[in-house]
């Protein structure tokens, strides 16, 4: 609040900002997903080179399964635990992944490097 109100001089500093050259995409997608799942987390493997991503089954009576449709090419899958250890191998076809069915309130999590 107190940068809000300060009209970009307070107590003798001044605060700037400078125009930053926009060389990044507007937009960009690193995947897609049917959206049957709901997306949880994605994020960086803690000892491994690759990233994370696990889906949750929010849906009262339903069980369902998911697609990933990556716009990298996948080097490795594999379905994880919370520890990000491996449970098993996952079938990569055309950078897309099959996530196993999941019951309510259950959650999946896949590891993926490129």
């Amino acid at each position: 609040m107190v940068y809000e109100y300060a009209d970009f001089l307070n107590s003798r500093l001044i605060f700037t900002q400078s125009e930053v050259q926009k060389d990044l995409f507007v937009s960009d997608s690193l995947f897609k997903t049917n959206g049957h799942l709901t997306l949880s987390v994605i994020k960086k493997a803690e000892e491994r080179p690759g990233m994370i991503v696990r889906l949750y089954n929010g849906h009262v009576d339903d069980e369902l399964d998911d697609t990933i449709m990556f716009e990298k090419t996948i080097t490795k899958a594999e379905l994880v635990d919370l520890k990000e250890e491996t449970i098993g191998a996952l079938e990569v076809y055309s950078n897309t992944i099959k996530v196993p069915t999941q019951k309510h309130a259950k959650f999946v999590t896949v590891y993926v490097e490129f």
